[in-house]
């Protein structure tokens, strides 16, 4: 029996039935294309760019353009994208680039530790992998962190949302996990140590100090300490921010025997909690520059 035009949108209809909101490139629409030709569900005469303008019209799914807004001259000023019901923005925002995972504040979002969603969404993709042999000296802590944070121009804006997209430090993904959401969307983001770790690395993308001490009380019963010295090590910072991270930790409320974890790892520089503070206090346990008042 010859199918006809009706029969093939009603298998289509079915395939998008059976799975949660997504979003689409155009080189992940082919593989489905190419399978019902196989199948012989799509008439002969239907060409790929005709299948996803019939598609289009149907409403089966919609057609959305993610735009540039950055400063750095990016060959690319748009990325256009092919969504199914309504996913959501860290959905449309990981789509963008492949094996990337959703860090800082949007993943301290996915795990709870902060109430409000992100207007503006972090995403990683880590570079390859660097040698790095400078020897750590006081003088060069200080000139690094005397300067503002270097932040990402690579920018994207997609309704009310803004993307950020980093290009991180090589760690073969460690510490990146599939969260499930409520509209049964899979996302990649890091795990809540890693989370937990990152936000002291770069707090320009995690709300601020302010934020993220807040953070780390909200995590106090189910943070484990040795996780976090686990992927220190594990991530080999240059820089010590064991430090940082027990001061923020002895600021959440947690227990002497938590914070003697990381003052183990040695405390032999002067450090700060962010780059480029302008009022600073100095915490002589810690040995760290923080921002009066906090």
């Amino acid at each position: 029996m010859k199918r006809t035009q009706k029969d093939w949108a009603s298998e289509f209809r079915i395939y998008l039935r059976e799975i949660p909101p997504k979003v689409f490139s155009c080189v992940e629409l082919e593989p489905l294309f190419d399978n019902l030709r196989r199948r012989k569900i799509l008439p002969s005469r239907l060409s790929y760019n005709k299948f996803l303008a019939e598609v289009i019209s149907r409403n089966m799914i919609n057609k959305t353009n993610i735009r540039y807004v950055g400063k750095a001259n990016s060959r690319r000023k748009e990325f256009i994208r092919y969504t199914y019901k309504s996913p959501s923005s860290f959905s449309i925002a990981l789509s963008l680039r492949s094996r990337s995972y959703l860090s800082h504040i949007s993943a301290l979002f996915l795990h709870g530790l902060t109430e409000q969603p992100p207007e503006t969404i972090i995403v990683n993709k880590e570079q390859s992998a660097k040698n790095s042999s400078n020897e750590l000296t006081q003088a060069g802590i200080d000139r690094a962190f005397k300067k503002a944070a270097r932040q990402s121009n690579y920018i994207w804006a997609w309704k009310d949302s803004r993307f950020i997209l980093l290009n991180g430090k090589q760690t073969g993904d460690f510490g990146v996990i599939n969260i499930k959401i409520d509209t049964g969307e899979h996302l990649r983001a890091t795990n809540l140590e890693r989370t937990l770790v990152d936000i002291v690395v770069r707090p320009s993308y995690s709300g601020g100090v302010i934020e993220i001490v807040e953070a780390y009380r909200r995590a106090r019963k189910v943070l484990s300490t040795k996780k976090i010295v686990q992927i220190l090590k594990r991530l080999d910072y240059a820089y010590p921010y064991h430090q940082s991270i027990g001061f923020v930790m002895e600021r959440a409320g947690f227990e002497k025997q938590q914070l003697d974890l990381l003052r183990n790892e040695g405390i032999n520089f002067d450090f700060y909690l962010d780059y480029q503070i302008r009022n600073k206090a100095y915490d002589d346990t810690w040995r760290l520059y923080f921002p009066k008042g906090l």
